[in-house]
């Protein structure tokens, strides 16, 4: 009996143990850790992709109708800690990533987040920029980038078809400052103060994470939109 609470005790203590770890997986992943590491609303967004695409599953085989609101999503465990960065880019991202996993999960489709983040990752550096030492700008353009990528219009789509390298090379991420969106106005908030700025140190990080999440954002446009897929095919 006595062994039998001993090794009870290990399975509850392993548990709480684990659980951290199991968290931070994504900053060391091989091929993706990087964009998780210098983006915390990529981070959020792979938690995210995962939980919907369980939940998406789960729901499909179960026979149950597809989820089309965030507010039915109260079950999802966000799996946020303070360490990952800022609660709401992650909470933003955690949001954007389970819609997506969710509706491939749903829909049978595979398992995208990988091959996506691993393209998003592609010859970048883990340690942060001299200008933007806590990813501030390049997480704030990565965010801005993946909402540019996600809403595209049927004329804005690339005649190239529905590939997301063609599609990141082209764009500039300076729409981000002159669209409607408050990207541009978030990041002169996040310079310091007085000068209030958006220095050329500060835009690089912006534009290296815009385009990044631009290329995200217009492959779950593509995979959430398909009625857009089918016109950048053509």
């Amino acid at each position: 009996m006595r062994r039998f609470f001993s090794f009870l005790s290990l399975l509850i203590v392993g548990g709480f143990s684990l659980q951290p770890l199991a968290q931070e997986v994504h900053l060391h992943e091989p091929g993706t850790g990087a964009i998780c590491q210098r983006s915390t609303f990529a981070h959020g967004y792979r938690h995210g992709y995962e939980e919907g695409y369980h939940l998406g599953n789960i729901d499909a085989n179960m026979g149950r109708s597809a989820r089309t609101r965030l507010s039915q999503f109260r079950d999802a465990a966000q799996g946020y800690s303070p360490e990952f960065g800022p609660h709401k880019s992650f909470r933003d991202g955690f949001q954007a990533g389970l819609l997506a996993g969710y509706g491939d999960g749903y829909k049978g489709r595979g398992f995208r987040a990988i091959e996506t983040f691993r393209f998003a990752s592609a010859i970048l550096a883990e340690e942060s920029e001299p200008g933007d030492p806590q990813n501030v700008n390049f997480d704030l353009g990565f965010a801005a980038g993946y909402e540019k990528g996600l809403h595209l219009t049927r004329a804005e789509i690339s005649p190239q078809g529905p590939n997301p390298q063609a599609n990141e090379a082209s764009v500039s991420c300076e729409e981000a400052h002159s669209s409607t969106s408050d990207a541009g106005a978030s990041l002169a908030l996040a310079l310091p103060k007085p000068s209030q700025e958006i220095t050329q140190q500060a835009m690089e990080p912006f534009c290296e994470g815009y385009r990044r999440g631009f290329a995200l954002g217009h492959a779950d446009g593509i995979a959430l939109h398909p009625d857009q897929g089918q016109v950048a095919g053509r």
